[in-house]
């Protein structure tokens, strides 16, 4: 179990970033990590970005997957505390839609494509209300606000660039 200090150092390092910036800033940061995730999947071939190192673990394609879930899920958690509204259970966990085959990468890019615009739009919405008091826990950085969410959106996305570098850098990886 985490400490409030674990806690507070997790927040120092991954949100800290966003203290300072203007709205145009924290927009431009969210809109930019998701156009460089979807760069490094788009670079990949359909072979390359359904590639495992293991079983076990993802792919490219589906790390996409996942933060293009992660994403909506996220993003309805922003625009919930930003109207001053709670979270409840039923917010959580859509089902991956990634099947595994090349034929899904294609959708995969597609919806990743679609999050610079759509991170926009929900920035634009939550600074209408721009509620501060509600929270809603994040399990490695405590209680966050909508601000704080929106910005762990990009940070979700860059740390997922570096999965997808990882797989690249593996041997066995299609060339």
């Amino acid at each position: 179990m985490a400490t409030e200090a674990d806690i507070a150092e997790r927040r120092t390092r991954l949100l800290g970033p966003m203290n300072g910036w203007d709205d145009e800033g924290l927009k431009r940061e969210v809109r930019e990590a998701f156009s460089r995730l979807g760069s490094a999947l788009e670079s990949l071939s359909g072979e390359q970005a359904t590639w495992k190192a293991e079983e076990a673990e993802w792919s490219a394609a589906q790390v996409g997957d996942h933060v293009v879930l992660g994403t909506g899920v996220m993003g309805n958690i922003t625009a919930l505390l930003a109207k001053g509204q709670a979270v409840t259970d039923a917010d959580w966990d859509p089902p991956p839609q990634f099947r595994g085959d090349a034929a899904d990468v294609g959708d995969v890019k597609k919806r990743l494509g679609d999050l610079p615009a759509f991170t926009d739009r929900l920035f634009e919405e939550g600074v209408k209300t721009d509620s501060l008091d509600e929270t809603a826990n994040n399990s490695l950085l405590g209680d966050m606000n909508w601000r704080e969410w929106f910005y762990f959106l990009g940070v979700h996305a860059t740390d997922h660039i570096g999965q997808i570098e990882k797989l690249r850098s593996m041997q066995g990886f299609p060339r």
